[in-house]
């Protein structure tokens, strides 16, 4: 984390990590922040015994004062599938959006898709409020599934619209 100590100038001040990583992991390949929320992606983490990738969010004050804590691993919804989860990260507020522009299926690789998460959600109980809980609540695809497409490759969101980029 940088943090400005005069106009044109800053200082490192922080430097975040999550624990046990390897730098095959790629943590760090992207990263996002938005209204004390920080997403960095590791699409290469091993998850259930292969490489295929995570998020992580992290939450500003939550062990003291300008202190930046993990409060999340997101995964794919299907790590079987899942190549590069992590590849590209968006944060708005209390959503957040995950590509992996590799996943697809054994007759089409690299279609890619965009995972879509909200703050405070369950998908087993949508209507009750799950306080400090991520949840999927949307997997977007690419509508043609071209393979090769790498959709997801880059992801933005803002005013609840997400963006998805398939180069």
């Amino acid at each position: 984390r940088l943090q400005q100590t005069a106009p044109g100038l800053c200082n490192l001040d922080e430097i975040i990590r999550t624990g046990g990583g390897h730098h095959r992991d790629e943590y760090g390949t992207a990263v996002a922040v938005g209204c004390d929320l920080l997403v960095v992606g590791a699409p290469h983490v091993r998850v259930g015994g292969s490489g295929t990738g995570a998020a992580y969010v992290f939450a500003r004050n939550q062990g003291g004062p300008e202190q930046w804590d993990l409060v999340k691993r997101l995964t794919a919804d299907d790590p079987n599938r899942s190549v590069a989860f992590g590849y590209s990260v968006a944060v708005d507020c209390d959503t957040i959006v995950v590509g992996d522009p590799l996943v697809g299926t054994r007759e089409r690789r690299g279609i890619g898709a965009a995972y879509v998460y909200e703050r405070n959600y369950d998908p087993d109980h949508p209507d009750l409020p799950s306080p400090d809980n991520w949840g999927l609540v949307r997997v977007l695809m690419d509508p043609e599934w071209a393979a090769w497409s790498t959709f997801g490759r880059s992801v933005d969101i803002a005013c609840n619209t997400a963006i998805v980029g398939a180069p």
